[in-house]
């Protein structure tokens, strides 16, 4: 049973606004500190080290504790250690929702167990089909972007979360990139122009549009293990607001969300963000 993310079905319900879903996200992003950066605060690893691992996982698919093990930079009890601080420290958006005073504590639990129990499947989530074998393209990509977003921002960008599209960034850039095989589909991101900026000039031969073929290279290759044959078509590039919607009207299916990004905020106390749009079926 697929449920909705607890943020998303406090806006839908109109419990919570956009404001305090960022502000929710914001306080969370305080309080839970990604492997890396627990592992620098905590002495156990030095900055320059956290920075030789977000590199290493540019070429490898690994949680940041696995990449750290296997270079030796950490031992097991340290991970474990480092695991457990994690887990104890977590701040959950209801956590953070009520800390912030937009729920109180016994409307928090009673929405949560009221999202929790409902088995409608998001409506930006394709549903299963024989032709979309290995689980929810769009849910397998979502969790991809958030692990590589970090890996070409050298850790200056994390992802807060993923939310059916609130607004669209003004200004930026969109980049597409099609796949073809056992399935057809066409991924699309829309940066804003400082956040390409920042992808640009984190390291040599980071660009949105590496970051975006990075990221269907790791769907495709998860995609093989489970006897699906897919693959990257041509080469990543940039397309306008007009050819999307275009592709849009052609699609059999679209999946469109903004990511919320924690790092860094903009000085008006507002979010970067990332849009995402996935388009289903061939030609689209």
């Amino acid at each position: 049973m697929n449920t909705k993310l607890f943020g998303q079905f406090l806006l839908e319900e109109g419990i919570i606004d956009p404001e305090q879903l960022y502000e929710a996200l914001r306080y969370q992003q305080e309080n839970n500190k990604v492997l890396g950066e627990l592992a620098r605060d905590e002495g156990i690893l030095s900055a320059q080290q956290v920075g030789e691992v977000l590199d290493w996982q540019l070429c490898e698919d690994r949680d940041f504790g696995e990449a750290a093990l296997e270079m030796g930079l950490l031992d097991s009890d340290q991970l474990g250690n480092l695991l457990r601080i994690q887990r104890e420290r977590r701040v959950y958006l209801g956590d953070a929702l009520v800390a912030l005073g937009a729920l109180d504590e016994q409307r928090m639990k009673s929405e949560l167990e009221r999202c929790t129990s409902e088995g409608d499947q998001p409506d930006y989530l394709p549903e299963r089909s024989d032709e979309e074998d290995g689980g929810d393209v769009s849910l397998t990509l979502w969790s991809i972007f958030s692990r590589v977003l970090p890996r070409f921002t050298g850790g200056a960008i994390l992802s807060g979360g993923f939310y059916p599209t609130i607004k669209h960034p003004e200004t930026g850039r969109r980049f597409s990139r099609r796949v073809t095989g056992d399935m057809e589909f066409e991924l699309v991101i829309l940066i804003e122009d400082e956040l390409n900026e920042v992808i640009n000039n984190s390291g040599q031969g980071k660009s949105a549009a590496a970051m975006l073929t990075s990221i269907l290279e790791v769907f495709c290759s998860r995609m093989e293990a489970t006897g699906v044959t897919v693959a990257p078509a041509g080469k990543a590039k940039s397309i306008g607001p007009k050819a999307l919607d275009e592709r849009k009207r052609k699609a059999r299916r679209t999946s469109c969300v903004e990511f919320v990004l924690l790092q860094p905020p903009l000085p008006a106390g507002e979010f970067h963000q990332i849009n995402c749009c996935l388009l289903m079926g061939k030609g689209c």
